[in-house]
């Protein structure tokens, strides 16, 4: 019981991690027809370590190699190591808090990967969030969200930038608990300073996608007691907003087409999603040295491998869903070698060994595109759904600057 506590480790992680030991161990058993097989084997890892991996990912084919017995040691080998790094994620805390800012030279803090042109980097990621904000029709006395804000640049923007119209709400998502008190207090030093009538400010820490736990019983918008206060939950507290954007982080939402369904069903008709995001260029035959660089950065970058789509697959996702008016401005020129040259001129060895990543993703068909789509006026509003299977219902850390 002490090692919990000290450990930070619930009884629902002990009882997951419980279940994939004996689950790989099972498997184990009935692959090599063995009832009692040895336990510290390379074959039980890696079934071990697929079993723990949090999604699928274009390289899982590969750990299969380890699986074979008659396999050369060196494929069991390369098998098992990809196997172990598909997994490590899931026993990590969140990859992003703070170290961003020391990409910063000023007060700001962004960690967008910028727009470039004119400046440094901080006046090309302010560029970006501007290009995005542009093209989500933010207008004067507007509801707005903001998902994946990091420590709120993006959100001053609407406070305090004198080419962004005022809102009268401003809502913001962020998965990450430092990151959303960060800019639940800078945002409150700024609102403070506004004059006359000030936003209304409600800022949510969370998943972008609105989601119960497994098996949550959830009965009249309700989980355990406690109201869905998500943005994005279907009967959410929340009016429905005007714009909704997303800065260069959309391509870690897992699936991003949920989000897609979920922002469209809480915009308001009329109303637009903008993001600045990444597609890939998926031609119908390429270099095995490509498709293996670039499901090696998706997995690196916490991108799932349901995300690694094509342009026309992606404009395809939201046209579908019921978008229309779906403009797109690739800027991928603009975006990758800026973000990689500012990274090779930092002192820390981890951004200068990051920098030919960048590159490395761009080469292997990461493109980088600005982003928006409306949802037609006339849309009904969302359906009240409380009956039957509960769809995409959501339930998050909440708390409300």
């Amino acid at each position: 019981m002490p090692a919990r506590y000290i450990l930070g480790i619930r009884d629902n992680v002990l009882l997951a991690a419980s279940a994939r030991l004996v689950l790989a161990y099972a498997l184990f058993a009935l692959l090599s027809n063995d009832p009692r097989p040895a336990l510290f084997s390379l074959r039980y890892l890696t079934l071990l370590a697929l079993l723990s991996a949090p999604a699928f990912s274009l390289l899982h084919p590969l750990t299969l190699l380890a699986l074979f017995p008659s396999a050369p040691l060196s494929a069991r080998l390369l098998g098992a190591t990809i196997s172990a790094l598909l997994s490590w994620r899931r026993y990590l805390p969140e990859p992003y808090g703070l170290f961003h800012v020391e990409l910063n030279e000023r007060e700001a803090e962004w960690m967008n990967m910028g727009l470039s042109g004119e400046g440094g980097f901080e006046r090309a990621a302010e560029r970006m969030a501007l290009r995005v904000i542009e093209a989500g029709r933010c207008r004067p006395g507007g509801k707005v969200l903001d998902v994946g804000h990091g420590t709120g640049d993006s959100l001053l923007l609407h406070l305090s930038h004198p080419t962004v119209p005022r809102p009268s709400l401003l809502a913001g998502i962020t998965s990450v608990p430092i990151q959303h008190a960060r800019a639940s207090s800078r945002c409150l030093r700024d609102l403070e300073k506004l004059p006359g009538v000030r936003p209304t400010l409600k800022l949510f820490c969370g998943d972008a996608i609105s989601r119960p736990p497994s098996f949550a019983p959830v009965i009249w918008g309700h989980w355990e007691g406690k109201s869905h206060e998500h943005p994005l939950y279907w009967d959410s507290s929340f009016p429905l907003f005007d714009s909704i954007l997303s800065i260069d982080s959309a391509f870690h939402y897992e699936p991003r087409e949920r989000f897609f369904q979920q922002a469209f069903r809480r915009l308001a008709p009329g109303g637009m999603l903008a993001l600045g995001d990444v597609c890939f260029h998926l031609p119908p035959t390429i270099g095995l040295g490509q498709a293996l660089t670039r499901a090696a950065i998706a997995a690196l970058m916490d991108v799932p491998a349901v995300n690694i789509i094509s342009l026309p697959q992606y404009v395809n996702q939201l046209q579908r869903i019921g978008f229309a008016d779906v403009q797109v401005e690739e800027v991928t020129e603009r975006v990758f070698p800026g973000c990689a040259a500012h990274l090779a001129r930092q002192r820390g060895v981890a951004w200068k060994a990051f920098a030919p990543v960048i590159r490395l993703w761009m080469w292997a068909g990461a493109r980088f595109v600005i982003v928006s789509a409306r949802k037609p006026a006339g849309m009904a509003l969302p359906a009240e759904r409380r009956t039957g299977k509960q769809e995409e219902l959501g339930v998050g850390m909440e708390d409300e600057a």
